[in-house]
């Protein structure tokens, strides 16, 4: 939760650099909505059950998800281009490393 609250953070400085701010979960969309209007998250939230998204980009994590079972995302942050091109990512194995919103910005920036 402290990730989304943290990306709300900095929400008007990545769009001031050109970028947008979509999350992909495994979360059902009816709990994606409630999560975003408890936190009054401005940004949008996509529902990916079956992790088809996250497959598609290679960042399924076996095993991951201990509290309901299963499989999660790996902690990535993807950065498409205005062309949809995928031109730069943050990948790690550690799910307490994040990136920091500063450092999305100034990636975002640099595409431009």
């Amino acid at each position: 939760m402290r990730e989304l609250r943290g990306l709300q953070l900095v929400l008007d400085g990545v769009r001031a650099a050109g970028g947008e701010i979509v999350v992909v979960s495994k979360d059902s969309p009816a709990e994606l909505a409630e999560l975003a209007q408890e936190h009054e998250l401005a940004f949008l939230l996509l529902s990916d059950p079956d992790l088809a998204l996250v497959d598609a980009f290679g960042l399924r994590h076996a095993g991951a998800d201990v509290f309901r079972g299963g499989d999660l995302a790996r902690p990535a942050v993807l950065f498409f281009d205005s062309s949809g091109e995928l031109s730069d990512f943050f990948l790690t194995d550690n799910w307490r490393q994040r990136l920091r919103g500063e450092d999305a910005i100034a990636r975002v920036r640099a595409m431009r």
